[in-house]
């Protein structure tokens, strides 16, 4: 359902063969599924009706092409899933690239051999459930390029506003306002989540970074204080010693600290727009260096392995590789 570009190159959707088919001949599997009460799904049909047929077709597809190892970036979505059941059927082997923060209610890890974050992330997928195969702690790849552009700025003068899709429109329009007026000499960028199509008014004041063009990365080095809610751009912010706020934008809302930055100390939470004037204040004379708290997200973060995690994992597979050619 989605339309990415990388360097100029469209990425290739996978197309699962004879999909509809086994959609069809399995029918009587979504309304056993719908009838039945101890995991009643009929609030989620949908999901069961996109699923069904899903593993079948991800068998054809790799019995076609034989793939000699599967990456995936993604264990949480369909498409992904049904493709890690075929692959286990068929004794393929499997990587997995954590591709961003993960929570404690994902699936347990299933794969040959799983790269992760750090120790965060280790100790999230230990709640899940039984963790199958090696787990590697080698930070994160994505963020190797980045790494030697920490903000090293004394003083905060630029901050940057992210919203997601449960931020409602007013109350991100009200805080805009708020720190518009009350910070005349700050630089302001307001970032909406990639998925978001609905149309805010802002200032001519205020900058607003195309997220589904600009690389979150080459938003947050422009920025020497964020503010946001629910959304993994805490972390990644903390590891470029940029500081990072917690604030929920729907007082009312009952998600709360979805990914435990808060409880983690990795970042403070703002519970008024009084209390984020004196925080802004604070910074804005003297800003506050944070980097430190990321280490528990990003295992090699300040070691000798700093900006080397895509080394690390790519000696790791051809490890595997090695190992299995010798057996």
């Amino acid at each position: 359902p989605f339309s990415y570009k990388k360097k100029g190159e469209s990425i290739v959707q996978l197309f699962y063969p004879r999909r509809f088919w086994f959609l069809i001949i399995n029918l009587h599997i979504i309304f056993q599924l719908i009838s039945q009460s101890k995991y009643p799904i009929r609030r989620c049909w949908d999901a069961a009706l996109r699923a069904t047929g899903m593993y079948e077709s991800s068998l054809v597809l790799l019995q076609r092409y034989q793939p000699r190892s599967i990456t995936f970036s993604n264990d949480h979505t369909m498409e992904p899933r049904a493709l890690l059941l075929a692959a286990t059927q068929l004794n393929i082997p499997t990587f997995f690239i954590q591709h961003a923060c993960v929570r404690p209610d994902f699936p347990s890890l299933r794969f040959d051999h799983s790269f992760l974050e750090g120790q965060d992330a280790y100790d999230k997928y230990k709640r899940c459930g039984e963790i199958k195969g090696s787990v590697h702690l080698v930070g994160i790849p994505r963020i190797d390029a980045y790494l030697r552009k920490k903000n090293t700025s004394k003083k905060v003068s630029r901050i940057g506003i992210c919203s997601n899709l449960l931020d409602s429109i007013e109350a991100i329009q009200v805080v805009l306002s708020f720190i518009e007026k009350s910070f005349p000499e700050l630089e302001i960028t307001y970032r909406p989540h990639p998925s978001d199509q609905r149309v805010l008014k802002v200032s001519q004041r205020i900058v607003v970074s195309d997220s589904r063009v600009e690389n979150p990365f080459d938003f947050l080095l422009q920025q020497d204080l964020i503010l946001a809610g629910n959304t993994s751009i805490h972390y990644e912010a903390t590891m470029l010693n940029i500081v990072s706020l917690y604030y929920n934008f729907d007082q009312n809302s009952q998600v709360e600290d979805t990914y435990d930055f808060v409880k983690n100390k990795l970042e403070q939470r703002v519970e008024s727009l009084n209390q984020l004037t004196e925080i802004i204040d604070q910074n804005m004379k003297e800003k506050e260096e944070v980097v430190d708290k990321a280490k528990y997200y990003n295992a090699v973060l300040e070691t000798p392995d700093e900006g080397k995690s895509e080394d690390l994992v790519l000696a790791k597979i051809k490890e595997h590789f090695l190992s299995k050619s010798r057996t």
